[in-house]
């Protein structure tokens, strides 16, 4: 998978990834313990790789294994609303994460979908505000002014925010639906692909929601 050479710095409490070429992310660390990974219910659909792209075994962020994570590990990966401040491990029930890439229409783009199952509605509320502060409100300071609202009609409630500009964008966006909270990313690091690749993250998004259950 051909995303580059990555250098790791920690600052405050924060692990900064830098995907050199260009593309920066941020990704959280957690303090707390692993707990035992629990899989999401059978009826829980994480939506598939759109056509030419492949779900690859590892996030290039955290360097960690994609697919069922444990608690601690969702707080270090692009799950990033698991935040221990606001999630503790008793409100938390499962993390699925997947990383679509290696399109070779699109070289080193990307696209993460994860879902979080908390135990209830309220919980999910809160978790998504941990997207928003510790995870969207951290790139205002790498991404300055160029951040701008992201709009995806077809799923209500959600948060949606486009990063930077020319050749490289981060497209992010979080939702609750019932119990369950998704976060949604779309990176392209070439300008010809930026639109598509947004495109792609809105849809990924509309999907999910559709996907999941109200519970």
């Amino acid at each position: 998978m051909g995303f580059g050479a990555r250098a790791r710095s920690v600052v405050n409490g924060w692990s900064w990834f830098v995907l050199l070429g260009g593309l920066a992310l941020v990704s959280a660390c957690s303090s707390s313990g692993a707990a035992p990974t629990t899989t999401l219910p059978a009826t829980v659909v994480v939506v598939p790789a759109p056509t030419g792209f492949v779900s690859e075994p590892t996030d290039p962020v955290s360097g960690g294994s994609t697919g069922a994570l444990t608690y601690g590990e969702a707080g270090g990966a692009d799950c990033s609303g698991v935040d221990p401040v606001k999630t503790s491990e008793a409100m938390w029930i499962s993390s699925q994460l997947r990383l679509y890439g290696s399109n070779p229409a699109y070289g080193d783009d990307y696209l993460i979908v994860c879902v979080t199952k908390v135990d209830s509605a309220s919980s999910a509320r809160t978790t998504q505000e941990g997207i928003a502060q510790r995870y969207m409100g951290k790139t205002s300071g790498l991404f300055g002014s160029t951040i701008v609202p992201l709009a995806v009609p077809n799923v209500p409630g959600s948060t949606g925010i486009t990063l930077g500009s020319g050749p490289t964008q981060v497209n992010q966006i979080s939702f609750v639906k019932g119990s369950y909270v998704v976060f949604v990313v779309g990176a392209s690091r070439q300008a010809s692909s930026a639109s598509a690749i947004q495109q792609y993250a809105t849809s990924l998004a509309t999907q999910e929601y559709a996907a999941l259950p109200t519970g």
